[in-house]
């Protein structure tokens, strides 16, 4: 990918299986699956997915992140598609995956359950793989690159909780517990769902 937003596409024997592509504008990401997929999320937001690379190509998915790249400070941190084809965008504000059937992106992760008695400053168990948890592997991934881990992050929302009245904690963990349900059924995580 190059700063003009120009594709080169090679065959793994390095000789050209396409003509160059060209995206709205320069690439912020890009993700190559072992499916012979390649994700491609532009500097303007632009996200397309190509499929059956580099023999029979086609566009899979085009569809626009410019919404969740507005406002100060939120910065692209990964973008990955998921088992079943579902681009994934890790934002300095959250994790959020594309719906296709909707049309929209679903926030999959944030910070807004700070006062859940479910939300925490620990690291995720290391043994819980992600194909097996991806809700958890996310949450994990999320309060990784936002700094939550260590520094005294525990004792920091420890003493949050506290300040919260009950009724407010009561009805963020509500709310927190509706949200991860909604999202383990969006992953196809019946085991995140159940538990």
């Amino acid at each position: 990918a190059c700063a003009d937003g120009s594709l080169h596409v090679f065959t793994a024997a390095g000789r050209r299986a396409l003509p160059v592509l060209f995206a709205s504008a320069a690439a912020a990401a890009l993700h190559a699956s072992a499916d012979d997929a390649l994700l491609l999320v532009s500097a303007d937001g632009e996200l397309l997915v190509w499929r059956g690379l580099p023999q029979r190509p086609s566009c899979a998915l085009s569809c626009s992140a410019a919404g969740l790249l507005r406002g100060g400070g939120v910065r692209l941190r990964h973008a990955s598609l998921l088992a079943d084809g579902a681009p994934l965008l890790m934002l300095s504000s959250g994790a959020y995956i594309y719906a296709p059937h909707l049309k929209a992106w679903l926030r999959a992760t944030d910070d807004d359950f700070r006062g859940s008695v479910h939300f925490s400053s620990l690291p995720p168990p290391r043994a819980a793989p992600t194909a097996a948890a991806p809700l958890a592997a996310l949450q994990g991934a999320h309060a990784a690159a936002a700094g939550r881990f260590g520094g005294g992050q525990a004792a920091a929302l420890a003493a949050e909780l506290s300040r919260l009245p009950p009724e407010r904690q009561r009805l963020l963990t509500l709310g927190h517990l509706e949200h991860n349900m909604a999202t383990a059924r969006a992953l196809g995580s019946a085991a995140e769902y159940a538990a």
